[in-house]
């Protein structure tokens, strides 16, 4: 009874949560027809916008497992954190991807990389797969115990290492922090 609210309020913009669940259900269902199936890691590198939100989101409600970076990696720390996670997917704003295209030849696991909110070269654009795909989606019926996400640390002393993050992790966290 809350879809009409807004959800995300972005520079001008305002998405409601009726307009994120769509956006959400639309970018997992063109996951899906990518083949990613629950466990596989997606990585997402986009700044903080209503993309990454939705993509994040798409990703966790197929039983994906998100691998959110920061944009400004160079191409050895998004091809170490690919591998290192297993990604199978690669999903990055137009605005920072010439790193992603440095680090493509690199990143072993990654079967496919598309661009979002803009274009590069010949890369496959998110936003002609998701904006037809169907809004309606079912979640995946995951255990607590399942992988929601690795975030990486900084890499400070060495190697960034990944740490993992379970659906209960997830939910504690909104339990926690969003409630209050």
């Amino acid at each position: 009874g809350r879809g009409a609210r807004p959800a995300i309020f972005y520079k001008d913009e305002v998405i409601t949560y009726n307009e994120l669940l769509s956006r959400v259900n639309q970018m997992g269902n063109a996951m899906k027809k990518l083949g990613l199936r629950p466990g596989d890691r997606v990585l997402l590198r986009f700044p903080n916008n209503p993309t990454a939100v939705a993509a994040w989101l798409a990703c966790l409600k197929i039983g994906g497992v998100a691998v959110m970076i920061m944009t400004m990696l160079r191409s050895r720390e998004i091809s170490y954190r690919a591998n290192d996670a297993g990604c199978k997917l690669v999903i990055a704003d137009a605005a920072s991807f010439e790193e992603v295209d440095k680090a493509a030849p690199s990143m072993t696991t990654v079967e496919q990389i598309l661009v979002s909110d803009g274009a590069f070269g010949s890369y496959v654009s998110f936003e002609s797969l998701w904006q037809n795909a169907s809004d309606q989606l079912s979640p995946e019926k995951l255990s607590r115990h399942d992988l929601a996400l690795i975030g990486y640390t900084s890499g400070s002393t060495g190697d960034a290492k990944g740490t993992v993050h379970f659906q209960d992790d997830v939910l504690a966290i909104a339990d926690g922090y969003a409630r209050n």
